[in-house]
């Protein structure tokens, strides 16, 4: 009997051991009849992965998202608070889903696609950034891809914010012509290379890692003319794109206002329609930050 009890006395200590210190890690006034809240690092595949299932779900009926996956490991991000790899998800949604070909105004039919992605970020927890990136064709000059790239992502990152508050960080940023998919000597690989990208991270220094390392463009494809100055470095910026805190309260009673419209059960189909326009039309008025304070992202052509 007192061998059984030993037995039974030694297989509890490491549970009451590790549980104690599961305890002593909790942050301090915890209760102490809970688990300890998880590390962020402990949880980011498995939000990765929710985020993914999430977006699907979300997307039905709208543009479906193309998903790619990219980690960086810990001697890569150098966060020394997630001592596992980081995943980026990339999202891309069909280019022509929300740009006119030479336009950065949002088309109407992508309302769809940004609530999805809206609906999605409000169940994004703490600290989690998406970077809204704008990417163009080589037509015309470097400079006007840039800016037509950054035009483009930043609306897209306004018409974002305006849709709800986040406990997730909205940034916006341009690669103009550097960061193709696809050939620029076809009209179809043109197509592909104009696109926006949606890049979600556990942190915004994980997504900047991440772009940080990708393959730019050699200028010697563009122009022989251009050689001189192919290895020069860029510089380019992100910026965070946030609701005045002011307008916030009208952030969310338009959204309020969008679910009652959308279950009512009083209106026409057609009477929905009229009333999304003019939620649509009062949330473009929404005044909207850009960070002066910009994040540099460091490029070197390959």
């Amino acid at each position: 009997m007192g061998n059984h009890i030993r037995l039974w006395l030694l297989a509890l200590i490491p549970a009451v051991f590790l549980n104690s210190q599961s305890f002593a890690d909790c942050p301090p006034g915890y209760p102490e009849d809970l688990p300890c809240p998880q590390a962020p690092y402990e949880t980011v595949e498995i939000e990765h992965e929710d985020r993914k299932k999430r977006l699907q779900r979300l997307s039905s009926g709208s543009a479906r998202p193309i998903f790619y996956t990219e980690r960086l490991n810990p001697a890569e991000h150098g966060l020394p608070d997630f001592p596992v790899s980081i995943p980026i998800l990339r999202v891309v949604f069909d280019q022509d889903v929300f740009f006119d070909v030479d336009s950065s105004v949002i088309r109407p039919e992508a309302y769809s696609v940004l609530q999805t992605v809206a609906a999605s970020l409000k169940r994004e927890p703490p600290d989690v950034a998406l970077f809204i990136a704008g990417h163009t064709d080589w037509t015309g000059s470097e400079d006007y891809n840039f800016n037509l790239g950054l035009d483009r992502a930043e609306a897209v990152a306004r018409d974002l914010v305006r849709r709800g508050i986040y406990q997730a960080g909205v940034y916006r940023v341009s690669f103009g012509e550097l960061v193709p998919i696809a050939t620029n000597t076809t009209a179809k690989g043109r197509a592909k290379n104009r696109r926006v990208e949606f890049l979600f991270g556990a942190n915004p220094t994980a997504v900047v890692k991440w772009l940080e390392k990708q393959p730019v463009q050699t200028c010697a494809a563009r122009s022989q003319n251009e050689v001189s100055s192919c290895k020069r470095k860029i510089v380019i910026e992100a910026a965070k794109v946030e609701v005045d805190p002011g307008a916030q309260s009208k952030v969310r009673a338009l959204d309020r206002r969008l679910v009652e419209v959308e279950n009512s059960t009083d209106l026409s189909r057609a009477e929905i329609e009229a009333e999304k326009e003019k939620i649509e039309i009062e949330r473009q008025k929404i005044p909207v930050d850009v960070t002066t304070k910009k994040i540099p992202i460091t490029l070197r052509r390959k």
